[in-house]
């Protein structure tokens, strides 16, 4: 009796060895599939965030900007930036441009009404060579980004006084 006893006590260790390892499983594909749902479910919502933000040019055709003079010191770069279409811009987004071309990203809180201009001050670091000025409008709450509608500077000079 004493080796089919050990035998009886070494299959139930092991059925229960298995079941620990099925239940380990089963929880495994559970969060695993929980985790894939909303992993997806996310990013396709960014997405499409993203998408309306800064690919819908239907709220970008009257939407348009040009850099008047430019010129920089040491530590500011100054843009006279004008509104030459009929939507007031809501922010500009600056890309400038050293002269390994590094980009440094800015962006400005405005309230440039249609054919009025204004004087922008940008904090920057080092030289800029290059910018690049990107209109930001809102349609309905949303966000805007005018790509299209982005104008450039090349060769920035130093202010004079």
């Amino acid at each position: 009796m004493g080796a089919a006893g050990n035998r009886h006590r070494i299959g139930k260790r092991g059925i229960a060895l298995w079941t620990s390892w099925v239940l380990l499983m089963a929880f495994a594909l559970i969060i695993s599939t929980f985790m894939y749902n909303w992993i997806f479910s996310y990013t396709s919502g960014t997405t499409e965030e993203l998408r309306e933000r800064a690919f819908n040019a239907e709220g970008c055709e009257d939407i348009g900007i040009s850099i008047d003079s430019i010129c920089q010191n040491s530590q500011t770069l100054y843009m006279n930036i004008t509104n030459t279409k009929n939507i007031v811009v809501k922010q500009l987004v600056f890309r400038l441009y050293d002269l390994y071309e590094e980009p440094q990203i800015r962006r400005t809180n405005i309230t440039l009404r249609p054919k009025a201009t204004e004087l922008v001050r940008i904090i920057k670091q080092g030289f800029v060579r290059d910018v690049e000025v990107i209109p930001v409008t809102y349609l309905d709450n949303i966000e805007i980004i005018c790509l299209n509608r982005m104008t450039e500077h090349r060769d920035i000079g130093y202010c004079l006084s």
